[in-house]
């Protein structure tokens, strides 16, 4: 697997760019289409630990965004006694893309997906 370990990687920065791009439809009441991408960023994220093409440094730099993810968790379950809710797993969702960047030695590969991104948007943008 080492072998394929940049294009593992670079698959998983690729399903953020197609969030934007899919279209919002309603799948069941907890998901939806869009949220496809998410699921496929969160596959990558957790194939790419366990095939350990990178490991998640600098953890101390990232304790106020895991302190906060805490708090409004705790805040949630406190006032609305639920603990799964949108913005907790926003919040997750930006954590693990903090940990993937950080872990990426080489960026320029993603000029290639802004421009993919610039010229595939417009068209589901106008409408």
């Amino acid at each position: 697997m080492v072998k394929y370990k940049d294009s593992l990687i670079k698959f998983q920065i690729f399903s953020i760019f197609l969030i934007p791009l899919v279209p919002h439809f309603k799948i069941t009441d907890n998901f939806q289409f869009d949220d496809i991408p998410v699921v496929l960023f969160l596959l990558f994220f957790f194939l790419n630990l366990y095939n350990k093409n990178f490991q998640i440094r600098n953890f101390k730099d990232s304790i106020p965004i895991i302190l906060f993810i805490f708090y409004i968790t705790l805040q949630n379950l406190l006032i609305n006694n639920e603990l799964i809710f949108s913005d907790n797993l926003r919040f997750t969702f930006y954590l693990i893309l903090l940990f993937t960047v950080m872990n990426i030695k080489n960026l320029d590969f993603l000029k290639n997906y802004r421009h993919f991104f610039y010229r595939y948007s417009f068209f589901f943008t106008s409408y």
